[in-house]
């Protein structure tokens, strides 16, 4: 529970407690209302009229006299009309001044209490009892109101005035309620509360079969038994005599054709479906579904709107056709048909809409609506997206001014392609393997379960701002698509990024379209062996940091970068085709990790590329780099000349020191070799020793310049790449050469 200071009286308040006790007026609390702000150290509180962020409002809160210097105002907050949590910083009471609604007083708290948004199943409230002192209580004028809630401790006290005896207590009848829960409330009878008694009692009694119910429009709600032979008259009665656990059992209802003037709205059925069966056309007044599946697979039915709310879902199969004739106000707009609150909408049937020149289709707060084939026209907005909704449509015959509309984070799927909104502001997600895609919404506390369902809500235009995808270790068995991202930075990190954990793993990730701005990917193990691991296409900035691709596989490149600007650091790859190879692509490659060993090739550069290879390792393999098609590598001193190389060099006469260096790498090249070797064995006079490993010649045999005490009867290098060294004389040991050359390679 949050801990709250002593009331604080308001000038205002205190004024009018004064005009009370003198008699002029009667001191009546209006409101109670509690404010999520925080207001900074130092405020002065008896200065305020009103109070900032107001959350909920309560009417007519109960206030009695306390005691002969204290009155005390109780009041009761509940999150049934909560949509979203909350911290109940203040709570103020308000009072009439005349004509004008002014704080009477305010209580602030030291630890707040948490007010949870609703979950459409158990709500949560808070009680607060607030004292003020005043001169002389029991001469203050009060209005009191006594409507309003009871608590435990207003029944308690009742039964205490009367003894506390209600054995013998004898009810006649039982009211008929349909309340979902058995709350007792303040005036009611006994027999309306056991009214509310039985009806909890069914509703959690489960299903124990698949079931149909009758409706007929000459039916009786007052003596039909919902059988074939004897229908219920309403869809609303039918609902009622269906228990709300339906036990992993479908419930059928068969609706004859006719009008049925009543308002449908099918609430909280959990472990099964209601189908709804038109028996030819149906005509109701508005469909509601909250927390519940439902789904019609063939008829007509004409409703005035179809509002899902509460991760409620709502099927119309192909078969069935829907027709919107009216619309339900929201939030200041006129909607035919919405998904709200984590819902899902997925009617493959024909919708026709009618009756509205506003908004057709809304999608809200992480709801999914699919539409088959809707038509309709004269509307303002055709589709809207909203706080993570997404859209998506196969045929639109939609007519409207603006046919798309998305915000905050809302997405539009066309046949065609997507439309996205634009984030506006920073943005972080969170992904684990014990989160949820269906009941999750991306917060530390409630993660999404995949990286495709977090990056897929993200917004395509990310309007200047980043959005950081915060991924726990664990394996992730998905191959990740990042498309048409623009404007902003995606971040997808680990959460051991900046390392190479292996704890984190992906099976691949392609990357594709993404226009102006950044995208980072770091800390990740990639382990395909049956495609690319990394694919990078079409990309203006990408950094790939920390990661690893470890599958083995020399059939598939581990990293494929094409038409795209993409650096690499501190990145491992191993047992692939090609380690990294780049096509008509420029980026870095940089302080690649020791084991980044065992490719055909560790490194390619083709069709123009232009990589600058820096720090201190690169992939190597087989053949440690290669290039084509004008693609290029740049070292660390800015140019295309290359550092000493002594890879793959041999000499099995003698030890060695230097290499060689190229400058270019496309095309015709220039090679120069500095090396001393110090022979291990005595050499014999004119017999032939060979020095591996170096590119071959252009132009057929080149000559190599010799430096030692002994004169050699032939020093060149063959058209094979092979340095020949043959002394005129025995050379004992110890000795030691000096070989130099510059010359032309195509290799």
């Amino acid at each position: 529970m949050g801990q709250y200071n002593k009331a604080v009286l308001t000038t205002a308040g205190e004024n009018l407690i004064a005009r009370a006790l003198a008699g002029e007026i009667k001191l009546n609390i209006t409101k109670a209302k509690t404010s999520s702000y925080t207001y900074p150290s130092g405020t002065d509180f008896k200065s305020l009229t009103d109070m900032k962020e107001i959350k909920q409002a309560v009417a007519d809160p109960t206030t009695t006299v306390y005691s002969d210097t204290m009155i005390q105002t109780r009041v009761l907050f509940s999150n049934e009309d909560v949509a979203f949590t909350y911290y109940i910083n203040n709570v103020g009471l308000y009072v009439m001044d005349g004509t004008e609604e002014v704080l009477f007083c305010i209580v602030t708290a030291e630890t707040p209490d948490e007010m949870p948004q609703y979950n459409g199943v158990a709500s949560t409230s808070y009680i607060y009892n607030i004292q003020n002192v005043v001169q002389d209580a029991a001469e203050l004028h009060i209005t009191v109101n006594s409507s309003g809630t009871a608590t435990i401790q207003d029944v308690l006290e009742r039964v205490d005035a009367t003894g506390g005896d209600i054995s013998e207590t004898v009810i006649e009848t039982l009211d008929t309620i349909e309340d979902k829960y058995p709350v007792p409330v303040a005036g009611e009878s006994v027999k309306r509360f056991f009214g509310k008694l039985i009806t909890f009692m069914k509703n959690i009694k489960p299903l124990t079969s698949d079931s149909t119910f009758y409706v007929s429009v000459t039916g009786s709600d007052t003596t039909g038994d919902g059988s074939q032979f004897n229908p219920y008259a309403t869809i609303t009665r039918t609902l009622s005599a269906i228990p709300k656990n339906l036990n992993g059992f479908n419930c059928i209802i068969s609706i004859d054709a006719g009008l049925y003037d009543e308002s449908v709205k099918i609430s909280d059925f959990k472990n099964g479906k209601i189908q709804l069966e038109p028996s030819g056309s149906i005509t109701i007044s508005d469909l509601t579904v909250s927390n519940s599946y439902v789904f019609i697979n063939s008829g007509t039915m004409s409703t005035g709107w179809i509002y899902v709310i509460n991760r409620g879902m709502f099927d119309l199969y192909s078969a069935a056709i829907i027709n919107v004739t009216a619309y339900r106000t929201y939030g200041g707009h006129n909607i035919s048909i919405m998904a709200d609150f984590a819902s899902n909408i997925y009617m493959s049937g024909t919708v026709v809409l009618s009756g509205n020149t506003d908004i057709a289709v809304v999608s809200v707060n992480n709801s999914r609506v699919y539409l088959g084939n809707i038509r309709g026209s004269g509307l303002a907005t055709g589709f809207l997206a909203n706080t993570g909704g997404t859209i998506s449509h196969a045929s639109n015959n939609i007519v409207a001014t603006k046919l798309y509309e998305t915000v905050n984070g809302g997405i539009i799927n066309k046949s065609s392609g997507v439309i996205a909104g634009t984030l506006d502001r920073e943005v972080n997600y969170y992904v684990s393997n014990t989160g949820s895609d269906t009941t999750g919404d991306g917060s530390i506390t409630k993660p999404f379960r995949t990286i495709q369902h977090t990056i897929d809500v993200v917004p395509k235009n990310l309007g200047g701002y980043a959005a950081t995808i915060n991924i726990s270790s664990g394996v992730y068995e998905e191959d990740v698509y990042v498309l048409g991202f623009t404007g902003g930075s995606l971040n997808l990190y680990s959460d051991t990024k900046d390392t190479q954990a292996n704890t984190c793993k992906v099976r691949s990730i392609t990357m594709s379209k993404f226009g102006t701005g950044y995208l980072r990917v770091n800390g990740f193990n990639f382990t395909t062996t049956s495609r690319e691991a990394i694919v990078v296409t079409g990309c203006n900035g990408v950094h790939i940091r920390c990661c690893q691709i470890t599958g083995a596989t020399s059939t598939w490149t581990g990293a494929q970068v094409n038409e795209s600007f993409c650096n690499f650091s501190v990145c491992k790859v191993a047992n692939r085709n090609h380690g990294v190879s780049y096509s008509n692509s420029t980026g870095v490659s940089m302080d690649w990790d020791a084991g980044s060993t065992g490719n055909v090739v560790g490194i390619s550069s083709f069709n123009g590329s232009r990589v600058a290879v820096i720090g201190s390792g690169q992939p190597i393999g087989t053949t440690d780099s290669q290039t084509g098609n004008g693609g290029t590598f740049v070292y660390n001193n800015g140019t295309q000349i290359t550092g000493i190389i002594t890879s793959g060099i041999s000499c099995s006469w003698g030890g060695f020191y230097g290499g060689y260096v190229k400058d270019g790498v496309v095309g015709t090249s220039m090679v120069t070799i500095s090396l001393q070797v110090s022979p291990t064995v005595a050499l014999s006079a004119f017999n032939i020793y060979r020095i591996y490993g170096f590119p071959k010649p252009s132009i057929g045999n080149v000559c190599v310049q010799y430096s030692s005490q002994t004169v050699p009867a032939n020093c060149y290098m063959e058209n094979n790449g092979a340095i020949v060294f043959q002394p005129a004389t025995n050379v004992p040991l110890p000795s030691g050469f000096l070989f130099s050359a510059t010359y032309l390679t195509n290799t």
